[in-house]
């Protein structure tokens, strides 16, 4: 956890644009409040992508995809 909060995390998380974090679950307190979560499930050559907001911003950032 200290290696991340060297790096200064939060001007990745909480300035504009997006950050992408493979394995977050390993970071999970750190991560904002609202964010988009997506698993990555699958076997072979068949993924299956999931996407979920934790709030509100990423639940609207949803329904524009889904537009």
């Amino acid at each position: 956890m200290e290696q991340i909060e060297d790096l200064g995390y939060q001007d990745y998380f909480f300035s504009r644009g997006v950050t992408i974090v493979e394995w977050a679950e390993k970071i999970e307190k750190l991560l904002p409040e609202d964010h988009l979560e997506i698993r990555i499930t699958g076997e072979d050559y068949v993924r299956t992508f999931t996407l979920t907001g934790t709030g509100p911003n990423s639940e609207k950032a949803l329904a524009r995809l889904a537009a």
